[in-house]
């Protein structure tokens, strides 16, 4: 299996890439398939593990990393883990049923029972973070914190889909 280390740019307006402009922390994942045009290429990748960059060197027209895997801090038996875990798959349902769009397969893998950190991964992905956050979610090794991260950006973004259908539903009354 082919390995890929994936970070981003502290500021994605500049064009020139050294290893003081990436993010420290990012993500091992493994290369899925690769989809190449005559003009760019296009990797599918599926996120392992979180990992600190140690070292970058350029080679030729890549880069290689050294890089060291980040893990999560052990949750235990937190029951307000389980019960995050829990407000969070209810209320992704909830969002869904008020017209809140996701991808498929991502709805799916949310549903179907997957543990906190993963829980808290794949929200980070689907809802509105700005990049900052999802670096700062991506950083956080207490799954606890992530998740009460994602159950608030969760409630924010339900409240603006219950005020834009009053809105909708007060003009339609006029």
């Amino acid at each position: 299996s082919r390995l890929i280390f994936v970070t981003g740019q502290k500021d994605t307006s500049e064009a020139d890439i050294s290893e003081d402009k990436l993010q420290i922390v990012g993500t091992i994942c493994q290369i899925k398939h690769i989809f190449q045009s005559e003009s760019e290429v296009n990797v599918l990748v599926s996120g392992l593990s979180r990992a600190k960059m140690i070292r970058l060197q350029s080679m030729n027209d890549f880069w290689v990393a050294e890089v060291e895997e980040i893990p999560d801090a052990p949750i235990g038996d937190d029951p307000e883990v389980a019960a995050l875990v829990t407000h969070i798959t209810v209320e992704f349902q909830n969002a869904i049923r008020l017209g809140r769009g996701f991808d498929f397969f991502v709805l799916m893998r949310i549903t179907s029972g997957i543990g906190p950190a993963e829980l808290a991964n794949q929200m980070a992905q689907v809802l509105d973070f700005t990049l900052a956050q999802r670096q700062e979610l991506l950083e956080e090794v207490d799954v606890k914190a992530r998740l009460e991260k994602v159950a608030e950006q969760l409630a924010k973004e339900i409240n603006v889909i219950e005020l834009e259908r009053k809105i909708i539903t007060n003009s339609q009354a006029k």
